[in-house]
This record gives structure tokens, C-alpha cells and sequence, in this order.
């Protein structure tokens, strides 16, 4: 299968921006019932979380030399972007591995993260 280009991520990534509902994941501070959800997943226990509002202004990938990707992502508080780069990576057909903030930045500024895709 090709690599993919830069102009396929970004189209990828403008289906993303706008209102959506975000599941947190398992890996997060929030707490249930009092007890952070990275700490139940650290014991292999997965609980239902309820999906939030998030709203993404703007999500685009600057650069992109197979296999490393580099985005900025400008959101609301309270969202995942490891989320947003993994339901990206999947609507690639790729596969997200990793993740790097380069910067945390105010709301309405560019958060810029460097990830690693692989080709499915």
C-alpha cells in the first residue's frame, strides 16, 4: 500500500473539526466514583464513561515524512487529542503509535503534537 500524502491527512482531518461527542478514554484523570480511570485500567478494569462535547476549530497536519506526522490542533478544553490522532489515524486506513505535544497553548491557539503513523 502507498504512504500516505499530506493532502489525504489533512482531508482526513478536516472530517474532525466542528462539534463532536468524545468518549473519554481509559487512560484519563477523570474520576468514577471517586477513583481516577487510568488507575481502574491499570487493573484491567474498564468502566463505562459517558461521551462529552468537544468542539475542534481547527485540525491540520503540517508536515508528514512516512512514518512520522506533525499536526496542530486548536480545541476545547477537555479534549483528547491522542483520541482525535488515533479516530484519524483509523479513518487513514493507518495506525496511530505514539504521541509527542510539543506545546500546550491556550484555547483558540494551535496545539502542535508530533505523532507516528504507520500504514495498515
Amino acid at each position: 500500500m502507498p504512504p500516505l500524502t499530506l493532502d489525504q491527512l489533512n482531508e482526513a482531518a478536516a472530517t474532525f473539526m466542528g462539534d463532536q461527542m468524545q468518549t473519554p478514554p481509559m487512560v484519563s484523570a477523570i474520576k468514577v466514583k471517586g477513583v481516577p480511570l487510568y488507575k481502574l485500567a491499570r487493573k484491567g478494569i474498564e468502566v463505562e464513561r459517558e461521551p462529552r462535547l468537544v468542539h475542534i476549530y481547527n485540525f491540520r497536519f503540517t508536515n508528514y515524512v512516512p512514518p512520522l506526522g506533525q499536526f496542530k490542533v486548536a480545541c476545547t478544553k477537555g479534549t483528547y487529542v491522542r483520541s482525535i490522532a488515533t479516530n484519524s489515524a483509523k479513518s487513514s486506513a493507518a495506525a496511530h503509535t505514539w504521541l509527542r505535544s510539543a506545546a500546550a497553548s491556550p484555547v483558540n491557539s494551535m496545539w502542535p503534537a508530533r505523532c507516528h503513523w504507520m500504514r495498515c
